[in-house]
C-alpha cells in the first residue's frame, strides 16, 4: 500500500534511491516492523504501553529502548529491500532518508497504532488507540 501511494499519489519516482528508500522505511514501519520487532520485543513494548512511534509512554527509558529497536528493524528491512535494486547505494539512501521518513505517516496522518480488542476477534475488532 506505501510503495503505491507513493508512486501513484505522491508521484513519487521509486527508481532513484533515495526516493525508494524512503517507501522503504515506511513501508517497514507499518508492516515487518509495526507490532512484533526484533523476535518479539514489540509485543514487550505493547504489553506495557510503549509506542515508539508516538512517544506515549511515562518512562523515557524504556521508551527509547522500544523506539531504539523498532528503528533497528526499520532500517535493517529498509536497507535490504533497496540494495535489492540498489546494491552499492542502498544502504547510504537509507541513511539519508531515514529520520524524515520515520516520520512520515502519509496518507495514515494522525494514524501510529492500531490494536485488537482480543486475540479471537477478526480484522473487523481493529480499533484506533
Amino acid at each position: 500500500m506505501i510503495h503505491a501511494y507513493d508512486h501513484c499519489v505522491s508521484r513519487k519516482d521509486l527508481t532513484k534511491c533515495e526516493e525508494l528508500a524512503c517507501s522503504e522505511v515506511r513501508a517497514a514501519r507499518e508492516g515487518e516492523c509495526r507490532d512484533n520487532f526484533n523476535n518479539g520485543f514489540g509485543e514487550l513494548c505493547s504489553l506495557f504501553g510503549v509506542n515508539p512511534l508516538n512517544n506515549s509512554f511515562n518512562d523515557g527509558s524504556l521508551g527509547e529502548v522500544c523506539e531504539w529497536f523498532k528503528k533497528r528493524c526499520i532500517k535493517e528491512h529498509a536497507v535490504r529491500s533497496t540494495s535489492i535494486v540498489f546494491p552499492i547505494d542502498g544502504p547510504n539512501c537509507v541513511k539519508s532518508v531515514f529520520e524524515r521518513c520515520y516520520r512520515d505517516f502519509e496518507p495514515i496522518k494522525g494514524v501510529t497504532s492500531f490494536s485488537r480488542k482480543s486475540k479471537k476477534g477478526s480484522d473487523s475488532d481493529l480499533q484506533q488507540k
